[in-house]
């Protein structure tokens, strides 16, 4: 067994603990989960992905989808009674030891890292991590270099524009904000012209998802079953792209409920001033061009984030 499957299969175990320590805690001891804006967007998605478990292709595949997802609400509502200095010291302990195997690969490799087994995972859980630090500013210049090592380049643009966005709104006037979001469009394409194979492979893969959402709009293929459901690359996870893996394999109804969820959170996001939602953006941004939701790691630390926005029934706490 790879260093990679034992992480991620660690990952896998937490959910399951957490989805039984959650119905333990909510059933004997505190009776109910805390009321938050997410809990009927939070439940729509899991009925979506119960409905369109019905007509999946694989089964198999779709329940499990399924039952990742209940371990995400675990995590949440979990997160949300456990106390934040917790949550902020695991942050910080989980990042150290992510760059330190950073560090210590491109040591012993004298190649980029892959860190944790997937460069883009390793990014998405660092860009996740960073955000949830009280010092965000000095974490985000640590992660960045983590990333950097992971070689991801949707992890580095995500934290990059987040930092950048956050700062131009904060200190530069409307007329220099074009001058960064210039920067920013310069940097995108040197990034993609960096590597220009995985670029026009996107492209291809983004095509094949839509070819997936066209034969199959209203249920898609089935939670959990576009590797094997997707004709280009048998056997490929995903789509590359948050909400086309969401279209494929759950239709006009998965999307509604997705939107409904992302609404929500937009709404929140607008008026926090919680640290987590930079992560949350640095997410979205990194999604688009990956899908990372559906890796045990990084959708734990991104269901810790979301929690963090609401605690103390949806109050912000910091």
């Amino acid at each position: 067994m790879t260093i990679a499957q034992i992480v991620d299969s660690t990952g896998i175990i937490l959910l399951a603990l957490a989805l039984v320590a959650a119905v333990l805690y909510y059933g004997l001891v505190r009776r109910s989960p805390p009321s938050t804006p997410l809990d009927l967007p939070l439940l729509a998605v899991l009925v979506s992905l119960l409905i369109c478990h019905l007509f999946a292709v694989d089964q198999r595949y779709s329940a499990w989808r399924i039952l990742v997802w209940c371990g995400y609400l675990a995590v949440f509502y979990l997160a949300l009674a456990v106390p934040q200095r917790w949550i902020v010291r695991v942050a910080g302990i989980l990042i150290c030891l992510v760059m330190l195997i950073c560090i210590v690969e491109v040591a012993i490799t004298q190649e980029r890292a892959r860190g944790l087994g997937n460069p883009n995972i390793t990014g998405a859980w660092l860009l996740s991590l960073v955000f949830l630090l009280p010092s965000s500013w000095f974490w985000s210049i640590v992660g960045m270099f983590g990333i950097i090592t992971t070689g991801s380049r949707g992890a580095f643009l995500a934290l990059f524009v987040a930092d950048v966005g956050v700062a131009g709104v904060r200190f530069f006037p409307q007329p220099q904000r074009w001058i960064l979001a210039s920067l920013v469009l310069l940097l995108v394409l040197i990034l993609c012209s960096s590597r220009p194979f995985t670029v026009f492979a996107r492209l291809y893969t983004w095509e094949e998802a839509g070819r997936m959402f066209l034969e199959r709009p209203l249920v898609g293929w089935g939670p959990g079953c576009y590797p094997v459901a997707n004709g280009y690359e048998p056997g490929k996870d995903h789509a590359d792209n948050f909400v086309l893996t969401v279209a494929a394999e759950t239709g006009i109804v998965g999307l509604a409920a997705w939107g409904w969820l992302f609404v929500a959170v937009a709404r929140v996001l607008a008026c926090s001033e919680a640290r987590a939602r930079l992560g949350l953006v640095a997410w979205a941004i990194h999604n688009l061009v990956d899908c990372t939701l559906w890796w045990s790691w990084p959708g734990l630390v991104v269901m810790g984030c979301l929690a963090c926005m609401f605690r103390n029934g949806g109050r912000n706490v910091n």
